[in-house]
């Protein structure tokens, strides 16, 4: 079976030269942008719609390889490099419904305990290894320019231009610098709404 996905990126540039840098995303092997140009020199959210990758599971033993390729490397010296950060990869997976997923968890103690924001009744829902058939704490999503729309990927392993260790999952996300051709990396999809979490301790 295969589900639909919305993908995004934070991407920004190094500049460098006349031209802002301009990228080549590719998703699960399909070209989701042939030429992005990315102006920006902060981190910037760039969304994708992607169809028919594999379904979410619970271990993260189902992944995807997501790709930033460097269309137009320019480098004169050290100073005078052209670079894409990207700084951050995300993703929501569609429910049978058609909806996509948010929560948000709040605690009052430090994380010794947590509860679930109540909204409306939607699809189930699986949140750190247990399943909530028609949880009572998911929202559909509706606005997919906000970062708290997706579930945020760990580091992984990464291909490509030269990011020194791979991640292993358990660090969180670290900083990929496409410097010259490209960089891929591995992409666990694991059966989570995207969530907020709200500490008031």
């Amino acid at each position: 079976m295969a589900m639909n996905y919305k993908f995004a990126l934070k991407l920004h540039q190094d500049k460098a030269g006349s031209e802002n840098a301009k990228a080549k995303i590719t998703i699960g092997g399909t070209v989701v942008d042939e030429e992005l140009e990315i102006s920006p020199e902060s981190a910037t959210l760039y969304t994708y719609d992607v169809t028919g990758l594999a379904d979410v599971n619970e271990d993260g033993s189902v992944t995807t390889l997501v790709k930033v390729e460097l269309l137009n490397d320019y480098y004169v010296d050290t100073d005078n490099d052209r670079d894409i950060i990207w700084s951050a990869c995300g993703y929501v997976a569609q429910k049978g419904s058609g909806n996509y997923l948010a929560q948000t968890w709040v605690t009052d103690d430090n994380w010794e305990t947590w509860s679930a924001l109540v909204g409306a009744t939607v699809d189930g829902v699986s949140n750190t290894g247990t399943t909530v058939d028609g949880v009572s704490s998911a929202e559909p999503i509706g606005d997919f320019t906000l970062p708290t729309s997706f579930n945020w990927s760990m580091a992984g392993p990464v291909t490509g231009d030269d990011n020194g260790e791979d991640g292993d999952y358990s660090t969180g996300w670290k900083n990929l610098i496409v410097s010259t051709n490209y960089v891929q990396t591995t992409v666990p999809l694991l059966n989570v709404a995207a969530i907020t979490f709200v500490d008031n301790t």
